[in-house]
């Protein structure tokens, strides 16, 4: 999931449409569970202060509007 997070973070996180047909889950779903990696044990290879504060906010935004 990360991997493809990465991927589209530049693009704010991929389609509901790729995201549903990468993991077969809803997009809420898929960026719950990105948002929980990230909160429990981010990624050594995230730069601590830009990626990882870019990922939050990408994903936070995302779970706000897929509600």
């Amino acid at each position: 999931m990360l991997d493809f997070f990465r991927t589209w973070a530049r693009f704010g996180g991929g389609s509901a449409e790729d995201i549903f047909v990468t993991f077969g889950v809803s997009e809420r779903e898929f960026f719950h569970r990105v948002w929980s990696i990230l909160d429990d044990r981010p990624p050594p290879a995230l730069t601590w202060n830009s990626e990882y504060a870019s990922w939050r906010r990408i994903a936070r935004v995302r779970l706000e509007r897929a509600r």
